[in-house]
């Protein structure tokens, strides 16, 4: 039944695109594997190389847009606990937090969200080194 709809689906893609539509396809697949891991930047990476093969895949389409949002998501609740931890006096896990939120978003280092928890991180690395020196 999956390899009849499969069939039905690769019918639709003129045979002259079908080789590149297959490339495009494996990245997508690889790219819905890295989202099931939470690897969001590579999976990011994985669906847009699809698109640059065959920009009419609209499952990648669909997943960047995913992916955008599952990594806004995780990010604003990444920078919430960060924020929550430096108000606990928590700096450590403060600074975790504030890393993991630059690191879901590793490929865009100019974006406002990581601007942010950059500047909430050295605020907590100055605190800790404030309470480790009294």
């Amino acid at each position: 039944e999956l390899k009849e709809e499969k069939t039905k689906y690769l019918r639709e893609i003129p045979e002259e695109d079908r080789e590149v539509f297959e490339s495009a396809n494996q990245f997508y697949f690889e790219g819905r594997r890295e989202l099931r891991l939470k690897n969001y930047s590579r999976a990011l990476d994985l669906f847009r190389k699809a698109l640059m093969l065959y920009p009419a895949h609209s499952k990648s389409n669909y997943y960047v847009k995913v992916t955008q949002e599952f990594m806004k998501q995780e990010s604003e609740r990444e920078m919430k606990l960060g924020r929550r931890m430096l108000e606990q006096k928590r700096y450590s896990e403060a600074i975790r937090h504030f890393d993991e939120v630059v690191n879901l978003n590793a490929r865009e280092l100019d974006s406002k969200i990581v601007k942010e928890a950059q500047k909430w991180r050295a605020i907590a690395e100055k605190e800790r080194s404030r309470v480790i020196k009294e």
